[in-house]
């Protein structure tokens, strides 16, 4: 019995000793201040109310009306004619006997096709480049064409196609529509309301504008936000909604390790630890709380935060802590906004390090000791 008393004092000396050499799981307090000395290529945020007001404003990001040309121009315009379109041309003259004019008619009718290699046939004229013009440009050349043939041409151009006039509304909506575009414009919310809105909500909804050879993509809350983004639509538009959540991971000591999504609106980092069970009481550190995504170079300079050495395609590495033991920390928590893709990651307290040692190491030998005093009693 001695033997084994022996073993268990040295077993908790090198408990003892395990409990301050053991390293976590993952980064802790203390290894974040190693690194804000060390300057790697993370930039390292103490999460405050200043740094926090900063994170709440709205970041300068280019909204859906700077990115696409002509966002704000009222009226629909015409597309460009295309290979294979067909479309009226209209010829009047200021006499009754010239080129295209007979007796009290001076008017004359032509529907053109555009051929393969982007021109018309016109009679008295020949091959007319049009493809890629507007029915005003198309115009202007027919006149220009038919100038010192007819006598004072006035040119009309009417397109018989109307899907020309059309914009596609598609995806996760109530009723996907083909909607005219009037003279008068029609906005992005215009056309979801008449395709029934989005099936989702809002802030789950993610809108794809293709415009010819691009497309421009925003989330329909931003729309909803900014209103310069709710920008006028042009013919031949097509408006995707997406059904696409944002989501955010938890790693570390939590009672569950797993991707989430945001189910609000508004929603912050109090949410998101609440949404993941909670710390795990056994082995959470509530000193570390540490939130993971990437920034822009003006968020951090907003922030006065020295840029880190090394750039990603999504941004600038960032880690901010919180130390939730701290009084205010749970009002600081409840007013970090989250952001999509975002990674919350608790560090594991060193003290439960030793409560491993306790219940793998000791807990066993102690209940081998009591085994044998009962062997022994008996």
């Amino acid at each position: 019995m001695v033997g084994i008393r022996k073993i268990i004092i040295l077993l908790l000396c090198f408990g003892l000793i395990a409990c301050s050499t053991l390293p976590a799981f993952g980064p802790s307090s203390d290894s974040f201040d190693a690194y804000r000395e060390g300057k790697p290529g993370i930039s390292l945020v103490e999460l405050t109310p200043e740094k926090i007001l900063i994170l709440q404003q709205e970041k300068l990001t280019q909204s859906l009306a700077e990115k696409v040309p002509g966002a704000q121009q009222r009226l629909a315009t015409s597309p460009p004619l295309e290979v294979g379109e067909i479309f009226r041309v209209d010829v009047w003259e200021s006499v009754d006997n010239g080129l295209f004019s007979s007796g009290n008619n001076r008017r004359s009718q032509f529907d053109v096709t555009v051929d393969e290699e982007g021109n018309i046939f016109f009679p008295f004229v020949g091959a007319i480049p049009v493809a890629g013009l507007s029915t005003t440009q198309a115009r202007d050349v027919i006149a220009r064409a038919l100038d010192g043939l007819a006598v004072d041409p006035q040119v009309q151009i009417s397109r018989e196609d109307q899907e020309s006039n059309l914009v596609t509304v598609t995806g996760d909506v109530n009723a996907p529509a083909r909607l005219p575009v009037p003279v008068t414009g029609l906005r992005i919310l215009d056309a979801l309301a008449n395709a029934g809105g989005a099936t989702s909500a809002t802030y789950d909804a993610n809108l794809s504008l293709i415009r010819r050879d691009e497309i421009y993509s925003a989330r329909l809350s931003e729309v909803l936000r900014r209103p310069k983004s709710n920008i006028y639509l042009q013919p031949r538009d097509s408006l995707l909604v997406e059904h696409s959540p944002r989501t955010f991971s938890v790693f570390g000591a939590f009672q569950e390790q797993n991707k989430h999504q945001m189910d609000e609106n508004d929603y912050t980092l109090s949410h998101a630890l609440a949404q993941a069970g909670g710390l795990d009481d056994r082995k959470a550190s509530a000193r570390d709380i540490f939130l993971f995504r990437f920034e822009s170079a003006e968020r951090l300079q907003e922030l006065n935060v020295e840029l880190p050495s090394a750039q990603f395609s999504k941004g600038w590495p960032t880690i901010y802590h919180l130390d939730l033991e701290q009084p205010q920390a749970f009002f600081l928590a409840s007013s970090v906004p989250m952001e999509d893709n975002d990674i919350v990651y608790i560090a594991t307290a060193s003290a439960s390090e030793f409560r491993k040692f306790v219940e793998h190491i000791l807990a066993p030998v102690l209940i081998a000791e009591d085994a044998v005093k009962t062997l022994s009693f008996d």
